[in-house]
């Protein structure tokens, strides 16, 4: 039998899917579609929104869509390549994209509240590090111990997704100076 302290990193899955681009991004800006004085014209569109093709674009209902369904898909394939059930995991650690994506999420998934992190109070979605400053609170709130089983998910851009396994270690965590 493994033991407990044996550190752990993996398995891992992840994926991408290039067509969930175009609900979410800039839509100019590089050499596919550079800026121009005409793109950098604000409009108003069909919801009344006003944005120029030089501002950040997000289909809202679609990003959330694809959200529902990748992340409990990541979830199951991550747990099939482990072995591993959802009652092994002592603590989630999700992408923070917003308190709303997440709390949807964690019930859907039926995961205790004690057993997942929200950190986002204070400094809101982080974009790619919300899961290790989300890791940092969790240490300090005590919800880290070692041996712990951490299981980390990230999804966002593109569409791209991914989980992993954590078995957390005697890590020295120090404050940014």
């Amino acid at each position: 039998a493994e033991a407990v302290s044996a550190p752990l990193l993996g398995p891992f899955v992840y994926g991408t899917d290039g067509r969930g681009g175009v609900n979410l991004m800039i839509p100019t800006g590089g050499m596919r579609r550079p800026r121009t004085q005409e793109s950098a014209v604000a409009v108003e569109d069909n919801l009344g929104n006003i944005r120029s093709e030089d501002n950040l674009f997000m289909n809202g209902a679609e990003v959330f869509t694809f959200t529902l369904s990748a992340v409990p898909q990541s979830i199951e394939s991550l747990l099939a390549k482990s072995g591993k059930k959802m009652e092994e995991i002592d603590l989630f650690v999700f992408h923070q994209a917003n308190k709303y994506m997440l709390e949807h999420l964690r019930k859907r998934m039926k995961i205790r509240e004690d057993k997942f992190q929200i950190t986002m109070s204070h400094c809101g979605n982080t974009v790619s590090s919300t899961i290790p400053i989300a890791l940092k609170h969790a240490f300090a709130e005590g919800k880290l111990k070692k041996g712990s089983n951490v299981m980390l998910v990230g999804f966002g851009v593109g569409y791209s997704w991914g989980a992993m396994l954590l078995r957390w270690s005697d890590f020295h965590v120090t404050e940014a100076r």
